[in-house]
């Protein structure tokens, strides 16, 4: 098998657009990626942290690591028939504001391009490497990782960016998902966080004390905003449907299926009506004396018992 390590073609108008529109920017980064292509194939071993941490300094920086770059890309391109001219002379260009940077932009990126074509091309130029498959496969696993990093020096950096695209496209869609739940919250009456990003909760159940219009009887009732409640007297057994949340976009209203229960006070022996509660145990309170006590949950109704077929067999 054979590698051939080249770089990233781009094209120089290209270059020189985004170096006119990021204001620099994209000249920096482009020579940070160019100087790993050039490291990748000729195996300079370059410590390309000391090229980004030259980069990223506002002035002197850059200029060394142009100036590194014309002279390894000059150095590169002798003997491939491609001409670069001198690197020194293309570096004192980019001393003259942005045209000299443009002319060295679109210079050694077309030399570039030309000479990673003529190495993709050439069936003789890289590594020529002779593995038994059948003695070491793992190598070739390995081997293809290692030329998938370094075959173009910017996948890295394409990986990184699709990544990246990747979350702000989910958190996209989480944050369209909370807009449109708000959205509906409003529009059916009720209140959101103030915070945009906070999603709208469900109304936790409440207690709610209640003066009977017929009869004047004070007692409480247990609330589940979301769903429909009835409310019973226990004095009087006057009863009324208290609407719950019929435009809740988070939780669809159920009607109240409750059963209405018949209670009889052990302490002093009056009789009144209880609804029970939605969800949990149930408060119950005597309208006459105040005696209270809590109903736990009804327990699932048991199975009727099936009838025997047959005649019973007379015990001995």
């Amino acid at each position: 098998m054979r590698v051939v390590f080249v770089g990233q073609t781009r094209p120089a108008w290209k270059r020189v657009v985004l170096y006119l529109i990021t204001l620099g920017i994209a000249r920096r980064t482009w020579l940070y990626r160019v100087n790993k292509e050039l490291d990748g194939h000729e195996a300079l071993e370059l410590n390309h942290r000391i090229n980004a941490f030259l980069l990223c300094l506002p002035v002197g920086g850059p200029t060394v690591v142009t100036l590194m770059t014309a002279r390894r890309s000059k150095s590169m391109l002798d003997g491939s028939g491609i001409p670069h001219g001198n690197g020194v002379l293309l570096w004192l260009a980019t001393l003259v504001p942005i045209l000299g940077n443009c002319f060295y932009l679109a210079w050694e990126q077309s030399r570039l391009n030309r000479f990673w074509a003529a190495e993709r091309s050439g069936s003789g130029h890289g590594i020529e490497i002779d593995v038994d498959l059948g003695n070491d496969p793992a190598f070739l696993i390995e081997m293809g990782a290692a030329v998938k990093e370094s075959y173009i020096a910017g996948s890295r950096f394409d990986q990184g960016k699709t990544t990246r695209k990747a979350r702000r496209a989910a958190r996209r869609a989480a944050f369209d998902t909370i807009r449109e739940e708000r959205a509906a919250v409003r529009a059916a009456g009720g209140s959101t966080p103030i915070l945009p990003w906070r999603r709208p909760t469900r109304p936790a159940p409440r207690a709610l004390h209640i003066t009977c219009g017929r009869c004047q009887a004070a007692f409480d009732v247990q609330q589940d905003p979301t769903v429909d409640t009835t409310i019973v007297c226990p004095n009087c057994r006057m009863t009324e449907l208290l609407p719950g949340l019929a435009a809740d976009v988070l939780a669809p209203a159920t009607p109240d299926q409750r059963a209405v229960l018949r209670v009889g006070c052990p302490n002093c022996g009056t009789k009144f009506t209880a609804a029970r509660a939605a969800s949990g145990p149930t408060q119950l309170r005597c309208p006459a004396c105040g005696h209270a006590e809590t109903l736990d949950e009804s327990p699932a109704p048991a199975a009727a018992p099936r009838k025997a077929r047959g005649k019973a067999k007379p015990a001995a």
